[in-house]
């Protein structure tokens, strides 16, 4: 059932993640008049300071056109485009292993990984009342009464 619920949310978010890149790469085509792709495909292997090189040419020759962003955001952008293009090739090949990119099923299990830390953290630091005590004073619920305890006390 887990990987099943997996599998939905990673066919509801990576549709999501497509329709931004996208996006995001034809108002940069039609920006700056370039196939971006190039740069996208390339941006991996570039260093930032070539992928700004890239760019602030490209902003030189927008003399007429006042634009709302910097190039050091674009230079971002182009990075998270790359960032999220590998999540989606490492969800296709499981067998490349990185430590700095996370594909959606691996954010998902690492989710419940965390809850399920969580919930046994509550449960070793937290522990019933035996039932003789909990049951003084009609059950009220404040804090002496409670049918719960921290190990601490």
């Amino acid at each position: 059932e887990t990987q099943i619920f997996i599998s939905k949310l990673r066919d509801e978010i990576y549709p999501v993640i497509e329709n931004f890149i996208s996006t995001v790469k034809e108002i940069l085509l039609e920006l700056f008049d370039v196939d971006i792709h190039i740069l996208f495909d390339f941006s991996k292997y570039l260093s930032e300071s070539m992928i700004k090189k890239a760019i602030s040419e490209k902003f030189a020759a927008l003399t007429n056109i006042k634009v709302a962003f910097t190039e050091s955001e674009v230079v971002s952008v182009i990075q998270d485009i790359s960032y999220l293009e590998e999540m989606k090739r490492l969800e296709i090949n499981t067998t490349k292993k990185t430590l700095h990119v996370v594909p959606i099923t691996g954010l998902i299990v690492g989710c419940f990984y965390r809850l399920e830390k969580e919930c046994r953290t509550v449960l070793e630091m937290w522990q019933p009342i035996p039932e003789s005590n909990s049951n003084n004073s009609n059950n009220s619920m404040n804090s002496k009464n409670s049918s719960w305890t921290t190990t601490t006390e």
